[in-house]
Order: structure tokens, then C-alpha cells, then sequence
């Protein structure tokens, strides 16, 4: 098949020539705006890593133990400054120093935590992000379900559980199976029906969850997940909002083979292989369209939630032609695609969804 952003496109993006060519092209300006995937965090917490990184000149393929290490005593030292903080009473001081260490250990074990030092650091990350991450709520609200990617785990996105706790609204942050600690097993496309089941189970019996206004937005390989969950669980939530989803295509072999170093700071279809629970790329390029697909298995031809999609018509991480797949089959969708823009079509993404959110929670106030 012949996907819309297949000309002109690169064999590879120059990003992926090593870490001084990511750092220096693409996350230098990422980490001073404070966006993915640098949330929480500050610049001057990473020139001195990245500097060290580059002197040693690491390049693909990437020796991530060695990397992750050079990450570990500026994360050490914004911790021990967020303890000394909190002893002396300023807990917003401490707060803000534990998402940068939390932020800090992010990047050291990204994309996922596969190698020893990786896997430390992010054990690291959850205890020092639980300490700065601290919010109390005592009414019914408005609630969100959000779901991260293949990279983003629950423990990341306080400024967008922020925003939705500033809206009115409450939050709550999963993580999909192959990534962070979710218990669903990897390789049952059916496991997270079972996953969903048990988070809306206990939610019934919170007092603080408006039932008829509760929402799940999936982001990035979450919105897979999440346009699933609109088909398996369509009586049990009150919309489904999917951004960047991919639900077919993306688990083509061609796809898989023109996507895996594009737009991503790795070796996409690597990391994916690896979240999917496939021993390599080709295990599964031969089973994951059989596997996963929604289309495959019938899901997108069955009714759904009320369900939005919001992408890039140029992404390069799943193709627009999945969001396009989804809006010809199954229920009638609310969609918005954004020209110009890549993956997930942020920024604009975040004012569109706001403003749907805003008024679909509008229409259901007691």
C-alpha cells in the first residue's frame, strides 16, 4: 500500500545518526520548551548529561546501560535538594524538584526500560515522582481516563493531569500493556477488555466519579487501545477520545518497515515489537496484523461509543490512514484531521480536544 506521507520521506531521519545528532536537532529544543518528552523538566538539569553523552559519542546500536547511567547523579542530586526542601517545609519548592528528578530518570530509561540501568531508573522514577505528585479531591467530577503510549507511563504527565484537575475534571492515568507496570498480558489481544473491566469495575464504587460524564482519551499507541475500548466497553463510558491512533495499517509490514526511523527518537518498530511482546521485528511483521488488528478481528464494524478523532495528516509514527479506516466503518465519528502536522497534531490537538471536551461535559452537567 502506498501511505499519503510516503513521498517525499527519507530512509532516515538524521536524528538517528547518534545521540549528539537527537540531542542537538531535535531534544535540545524540546527539553527548553518543556514538551515531550521532556515534561517537568528544565534545561540546565540536562546540558551537563547530554555534553557528556555526546563527548563519549554514542551511536547506534545503543549501549542504554551506559547511557542511563550518565543520567543518574543529577536525578540523585535534585532528589536529595526535593528532601531538603520538603524538611524545611517549602513542599512547592520539593514538589518541583522531585518532577525534575522524576523527569530526569524519564529520559534515562527511554524509550522503555529494557537494559539493567534502565530498569533501575525507573523504579527510581515512580518512588520520586509519588513524592512530588500530590493532589486531594472530596466531590463528584467530571473524569478522565488517560491513556499513554508506548513510551509515556502513568508516572509523566502531571502537567496534563494538572490541566484536567484546573478544568473541574478528575484524572486518572494508565499505562497500556508491554509498558510501565500494567498487568495485562502482552501478547492476548483480548487482555486489556479484562484490564478495562477492572479499572471501570472499581470506579463504580467511587463517590467522587460523575458516571455520566466519564471519558477515556488514549494517546499515541494508547489511542489504539482506546478506539478498542469504544467497541468492547461502548455501554460503560460516555465517549472515547483516540489521538494519533493507529488500529490497522500500523501493524502492516510495509508500514513497519518505512516507519522505524522517521519521526521517532529510536528505532521505531523495535520498540513497538518490543511492547507487543514479539521476540523481533520480523516475529512480528509475520503475526501482529492478524493479532491486533481491529479490523482483522471484526471490532471496527461493531457499534461504539461516541468517539473523536484528532491526528496529524503527516504522521510518520501510524499512518492517517487508520484514523481515515476508522470513520468508514462502524459508527458515525467526530473527527478532525490537522494538515501540516505529525503525529497526535499537537499543538493544535490539545486546544481542539479541550474545547470538544468542554462542551460534551457541558451537555451532560446535572
Amino acid at each position: 500500500m502506498k501511505y499519503s506521507i510516503q513521498e517525499p520521506v527519507p530512509h532516515q531521519a538524521a536524528h538517528h545518526e547518534s545521540i549528539e545528532a537527537l540531542w542537538r536537532l531535535v531534544w535540545r529544543k524540546r527539553c527548553s520548551a518543556g514538551i515531550y518528552p521532556f515534561m517537568e523538566a528544565k534545561l540546565e538539569d540536562f546540558e551537563g548529561i547530554f555534553n557528556q553523552l555526546i563527548e563519549a559519542h554514542h551511536r547506534p546500536p545503543y549501549n542504554f546501560d551506559r547511557i542511563a547511567e550518565t543520567f543518574f547523579p543529577v536525578a540523585e542530586d535534585l532528589n536529595s535538594r526535593g528532601d531538603a526542601a520538603e524538611k524545611e517545609g517549602n513542599l512547592i519548592l520539593a514538589c518541583e524538584l522531585y518532577l525534575r528528578a522524576a523527569a530526569v530518570y524519564r529520559i534515562a530509561r527511554f524509550p522503555f526500560p529494557i537494559s539493567t540501568r534502565q530498569l533501575h531508573a525507573w523504579k527510581c522514577q515512580k518512588a520520586v515522582f509519588f513524592k512530588g505528585a500530590r493532589h486531594e479531591s472530596s466531590t463528584k467530577f467530571p473524569t478522565i481516563i488517560q491513556i499513554y503510549g508506548l513510551d509515556g507511563y502513568r508516572t509523566e504527565f502531571t502537567r496534563k493531569s494538572n490541566d484536567h484537575i484546573r478544568c473541574g475534571y478528575a484524572s486518572i492515568a494508565v499505562e497500556i500493556p508491554g509498558t510501565g507496570d500494567c498487568p495485562a498480558v502482552v501478547q492476548d489481544p483480548t487482555s486489556p477488555e479484562r484490564l478495562w473491566s477492572s479499572l471501570l469495575d472499581w470506579l463504580e464504587h467511587q463517590d467522587w466519579v460523575d458516571r455520566s460524564r466519564l471519558v477515556v482519551w488514549g494517546v499515541s499507541t494508547g489511542g489504539y487501545y482506546a478506539a478498542r475500548l469504544a467497541h468492547t466497553h461502548r455501554d460503560r463510558v460516555a465517549a472515547v477520545i483516540a489521538q494519533g491512533a493507529g488500529v490497522h495499517y500500523m501493524f502492516e509490514p510495509d508500514w513497519l518497515d518505512l516507519s522505524s526511523h522517521l519521526d521517532y527518537p529510536f528505532d521505531l518498530t523495535y520498540s513497538l515489537a518490543v511492547k507487543f511482546g514479539y521476540r523481533d521485528v520480523e516475529a512480528m511483521k509475520k503475526d501482529a496484523l492478524q493479532r491486533f488488528s481491529l479490523l482483522a478481528n471484526g471490532l471496527l464494524d461493531q457499534p461504539s461509543a461516541k468517539l473523536l478523532l484528532v491526528n496529524g495528516v503527516n504522521d510518520q509514527i501510524f499512518p492517517i490512514e487508520d484514523s481515515y479506516l476508522m470513520l468508514q466503518h462502524g459508527s458515525v465519528k467526530h473527527a478532525r484531521f490537522v494538515q501540516g502536522l505529525g503525529h497526535m497534531a499537537e499543538p493544535a490537538a490539545t486546544k481542539i480536544i479541550s474545547e470538544w471536551l468542554a462542551g460534551f461535559f457541558r451537555t451532560f452537567a446535572p
